[in-house]
């Protein structure tokens, strides 16, 4: 199988646009007409498909978030459905009480509008960790490393138990293949890197991983426990991805400033000795790579926010590149070239 994401045509292509929900006012009004008590506030940062608000149901502090269709804006990127609201929920529903991972509580499903109703879980404490890292006062909690590794591994083996009915919006191949255009790019002569880190993900697509468990979806309270969200994005592919992908945001934002480089090199460490010791199996030459590729990947500040100047993207850029230049394979090396860079 191949992707073949370019093609020259003589017509635009039509996406579908959006509905009359994508109005925060009209959804409130479906709503409420459908006997929810609700009223929505401001729209919540963290997810780039979602419209999330801050809202009250029946004087109780909830999330409603309300899915359209993404439409691709240029060549490399995919059609997202609204549906992917659809396996959010189910994923949801499976964790819901689970004795070592923490979701938000599920409220309501409005299928047939793409939209839940979650408990806001700032009402318990959590912060949104993106917005801990880029608060002025960084006030980034270096231990829950170890609690996020835990989660990621039990994640992992839960997955292995479950038979997904909802659908999955993006396919195995065209995920890893947008996610690893950088690292193609950084290579054009040969593509050997990202192929080798293609057929390991797409050869060990048997259950479902979730992509996206970076700080836009893991909240964190003060004793450093972790709550994950936004599952929409899952998809069949190798679940070693979770762990590197989600660490890999810890050595982004540390080469951007954001983290000191001494907090992103303990937070990691702890991360994957956490899940080490609770998955047994690690492969640290994958895990180095894929990592860097994820790094490469947001190098440009790709839905990402505080990647923005240009030394911030060259110390991106130069760490991943470094890993596969230098044949990384240790996470040892990893951790030691995290310093060196972050600290230019």
């Amino acid at each position: 199988m191949f992707v073949n994401p370019v093609a020259v045509e003589k017509t635009q292509k039509k996406f579908t646009k959006p509905s009359a929900l994508a109005d925060k006012a009209t959804l409130e009004k479906e709503l409420k007409r459908r006997g929810h008590d609700v009223t929505l506030g401001e729209m919540l940062k963290g997810g780039f498909a979602s419209q999330a608000y801050a809202a009250t149901l029946a004087g109780e502090k909830v999330v409603v978030k309300h899915t359209e269709d993404l439409a691709p804006f240029d060549p490399t990127e995919l059609l997202l459905g609204a549906d992917s609201i659809q396996l959010d929920v189910e994923v949801l529903t499976n964790l819901q009480g689970h004795a070592h991972i923490r979701v938000p509580t599920l409220v309501d499903f409005l299928a047939d509008c793409s939209t839940s109703i979650m408990r806001d879980v700032r009402e318990d404490g959590y912060t949104l960790q993106v917005n801990q890292i880029l608060a002025d006062d960084a006030a980034f909690n270096v231990t829950a490393g170890a609690q996020l590794g835990t989660m990621l591994a039990h994640l992992q083996r839960e997955a292995k138990t479950w038979e997904i009915k909802a659908p999955i919006v993006e396919p195995t191949l065209a995920s890893i293949y947008e996610r690893g255009l950088e690292l193609r790019l950084a290579y054009p002569n040969t593509q050997n890197q990202y192929v080798a880190l293609e057929e390991a993900f797409v050869a060990n697509a048997e259950h479902l991983t979730m992509p996206d468990a970076h700080p836009k979806n893991v909240f964190i309270n003060d004793a450093g426990e972790t709550l994950l969200i936004d599952f929409g994005y899952s998809q069949y592919g190798d679940q070693r991805f979770i762990l590197a992908s989600a660490l890999a945001h810890i050595a982004l934002y540390s080469c951007g400033g954001h983290i000191k480089p001494g907090d992103a090199k303990r937070y990691i460490d702890e991360g994957v000795a956490a899940y080490k010791a609770a998955e047994g199996l690690f492969d640290e030459e994958l895990f180095c790579r894929y990592f860097a590729m994820e790094v490469l990947h947001r190098s440009y500040g790709k839905w990402v926010d505080g990647i923005e100047s240009t030394q911030q993207k060259l110390r991106c850029i130069e760490f991943g590149l470094s890993v596969f230049d230098q044949n990384i394979a240790t996470v040892g090396r990893l951790l030691d070239l995290v310093s060196t860079v972050a600290q230019r």
